[in-house]
């Protein structure tokens, strides 16, 4: 990539602004020395955004299970700092690099992942007209945007190197070092109690559930960088390192006790399965189909075992945790999540084409509650949270179109991924698209009952997978070009 000179200085004052609104907060709450490593940031990141674009991308990266959100309780605004601000100003390099390199962003803006995604962002910038609340739609809108700017376009031509690559997940790996120490350190206070697991990861992130799908979206690469970590370094204490760092997310996912990680895992090993008996992506889709058939066709059985199930989550004991996940008899969750789905359901119908707008669900929905379907956890107003599921945030804020279009993104991902690994050449490549598409895999399965795509720490890990399959199906099929010719 090439040097942003100092006629584009002017990039560099959205930084400044956000980065005065950071600091404005944190003064709020008396935090001089917060201000100022804030101020530092700022500028270190206005040096490194002019002088070194490549230095800066991994930085972000790494700062991204690092950042906090910091919050103005007067201007009732939130700021994920220090990834925010650096995201907005990498955003604005993305357009500048794609307009130095143009035939390398011809050949990725044209690529089918590239377009169905612009045909998502497309549909959510219409529906943000007509929106029941416009600003926050709005808002939605700019992140979703910055996020693909970001951690689709420009780490896909960052990740051009393949060690680029292997940074991509590793940077952002070793960052979640600390926040995975920190939480197993408050957990240990708590005597590894369950009941108290659901805040922990504070402030790091939100809630237990979105650290254990990144933890789950984690494992697989760094399961086989530790398989593989010969080829990877000749440095033995590097090896040891990523054994270590391996082992310590398989135990942090342990104790995270996210029922849908540890079953989003199985997912994962499963699509690594059918990876090794070289299977198509008809084949995927055939098996997802038959599930789903299988599903429908015992659903009263399934309803029955589900009202008759007593095992209670985070009880302590990890069997009967993973048994509750079909406990809509007194597992509050588990109940709580019908609820979220049934309001969006009922919002889906009174607005079946356009939806409520992009980021609305959250703020819609308490209206949509049944007295008889609200929980011990429920509230009136409606003010926690979203839908539990990417698929039904969706069809509640952007209508039937919206969901369509993510079902179809999605399913393609698999597609392009699953061509991209069978097609690779070069092993370490061809490990770095599993590892990829078995990431996104954790992801797939947390669609159905999480949503996190507006959460940076998920998205980044999201888009950048797809970046990497784009990536590697451009390059197999120049290839496959060249050798034709």
């Amino acid at each position: 990539m090439q040097k942003v000179g100092l006629n584009n200085l002017w990039i560099c004052l959205p930084v400044l602004f956000l980065g005065a609104l950071s600091a404005r907060i944190v003064m709020d709450e008396g935090m001089f020395t917060s201000f100022m490593i804030a101020l530092l940031a700022g500028m270190l990141s206005i040096y490194l955004a002019m002088f070194k674009k490549s230095l800066l991308i991994g930085l972000c990266i790494f700062s991204i299970p690092l950042s906090q959100n910091l919050v103005n309780s007067k201007l009732l605004s939130a700021i994920n700092f220090p990834t925010e601000p650096v995201v907005f100003m990498l955003s604005l390099i993305a357009v500048l690099v794609g307009l130095n390199r143009p035939f390398y962003l011809k050949k990725l803006l044209f690529h089918p992942i590239t377009l169905l995604l612009l045909l998502d962002i497309g549909w959510l910038v219409i529906t943000s007209f007509m929106s029941t609340m416009p600003i926050v739609s709005y808002k939605r809108v700019l992140m979703r945007s910055t996020f693909l700017l970001v951690f689709y376009l420009l780490a896909a031509q960052w990740m051009t190197k393949k060690e680029n690559m292997i940074k991509f997940f590793l940077l952002y790996a070793i960052g979640f070092v600390l926040p995975i120490i920190l939480t197993i350190n408050k957990f240990a206070f708590y005597h590894f109690d369950p009941k108290y697991v659901f805040e922990l990861s504070l402030p790091f992130y939100t809630e237990h559930t979105v650290y254990g799908a990144c933890l789950a979206f984690l494992i697989p690469f760094l399961v086989i960088l530790t398989i593989h970590r010969k080829s990877i370094t000749s440095n033995k204490w590097m090896r040891l390192g990523i054994c270590l760092m391996t082992l310590l997310f398989i135990v942090a996912e342990i104790f995270s006790f996210s029922r849908a990680a540890w079953f989003s895992l199985a997912i994962s090993f499963m699509m690594f399965i059918f990876l090794k008996f070289r299977l198509r992506f008809w084949a995927f889709v055939l098996l997802f189909l038959g599930a789903a058939m299988i599903i429908y066709q015992n659903r009263e059985r399934i309803y029955l075992y589900a009202l008759e199930n007593e095992n209670i989550s985070n009880k302590g004991e990890i069997g009967e945790h993973v048994m509750s996940v079909g406990n809509l008899n007194s597992d509050a969750s588990n109940l709580e999540r019908v609820n979220r789905y049934l309001c969006a359901y009922r919002m889906f119908s009174d607005k079946p084409v356009t939806g409520f707008g992009p980021g609305t669900y959250q703020f819609q929905y308490g209206p949509y509650q049944s007295p008889y379907e609200m929980t011990t956890i429920s509230t009136l107003n409606g003010d926690k949270g979203n839908a539990h599921s990417e698929f039904l945030t969706y069809l509640s804020e952007t209508g039937l179109p919206g969901a369509i279009s993510y079902l179809i993104w999605l399913f393609a991902t698999v597609a392009i991924g699953i061509r991209a690994y069978l097609k690779a050449k070069d092993k370490i490549i061809k490990n770095i698209v599993l590892a990829a598409l078995l990431g996104f895999m954790t992801f797939f399965f947390h669609g159905l009952v999480n949503s996190f795509l507006d959460q940076v720490k998920m998205a980044s890990l999201v888009f950048g997978s797809m970046a990497i399959m784009a990536v590697v199906d451009i390059a197999n099929r120049s290839k496959t070009d060249q050798h034709g010719a």
